[in-house]
């Protein structure tokens, strides 16, 4: 029989913890870290909604925590975000009926600002490498009244896109745009084949406008950017620009 079901996550707790999170500037919290992590759980997601896909992949590729309503979001390269109650972090359970279908597109991030109760998942095209991505906002899980998460608004962002981050208030996000290229093989019209690089760099949104601003790396503090120049900063460059 076919398994339908991955594994996604472990819950674990840290022996000998405080209730704050030890820091690299605070001495005092960091003479009692924790020592040692105790598994408590682990959980498994369907890797569709259906649950009737058996040979799926990549059925927890993001994760986000919302810690006050104890509920998981798990991104799935199968074109779903499956919610996980953590309620009992011993037994969590796949909240099925809160689950979400983004009809293939793929999640590339998954983020939560907990404050605002706004879930954001960032999804691109499957096949469209030099494609632009998509980041969507939704209203998140309330444990009072658990509902599916309603969407909210739908921002377009650069090609390739590979991550994003909420600064701490969330009235920005940030989207890193890999802009990764992508050949496509001779043809008639192009006996040599062709190449697409569009240029990467971040797409800026205004959560309450929904604004998106698009910064390029052309320019950094003035002045055109060159390889040699990234290193004299300390920048690693695994290849040079014309390797």
């Amino acid at each position: 029989s076919a398994m339908m079901s991955s594994m996604i996550s472990f819950t674990f707790t840290l022996a000998g913890a405080t209730r704050e999170v030890p820091s690299l500037f605070s001495a005092h919290l960091s003479r009692q870290a924790p020592s040692k992590l105790k598994l408590v759980s682990r959980s498994f997601v369907p890797f569709d909604l259906s649950n009737t896909n058996a040979f799926g992949v990549g059925a927890a590729e993001q994760f986000a925590y919302d810690e006050r309503e104890k509920y998981g979001y798990v991104g799935s390269e199968q074109g779903v975000l499956n919610v996980v109650d953590y309620a009992d972090a011993a037994r969590p359970v796949v909240a099925a009926a809160l689950g979400l279908n983004f009809g293939g597109r793929v999640s590339k991030g998954v983020s939560l600002c907990a404050r605002k109760r706004l879930l954001l998942v960032l999804l691109t095209v499957p096949g469209r490498k030099t494609g632009r991505g998509t980041v969507l906002g939704f209203s998140a899980v309330r444990r009072a009244s658990p509902q599916k998460p309603a969407q909210l608004f739908e921002v377009t962002v650069g090609p390739g896109p590979d991550a994003l981050l909420p600064n701490p208030d969330c009235s920005t996000i940030a989207v890193a745009n890999e802009g990764e290229g992508e050949f496509t093989q001779p043809n008639r019209t192009h006996p040599r084949g062709t190449f697409a690089d569009p240029e990467g760099g971040v797409t800026l949104i205004d959560v309450e406008t929904h604004k998106a601003t698009a910064v390029s790396f052309r320019n950094i503090a003035g002045r055109s950017v060159t390889d040699a120049y990234l290193t004299s900063l300390g920048v690693h460059l695994p290849l040079p620009l014309n390797a």
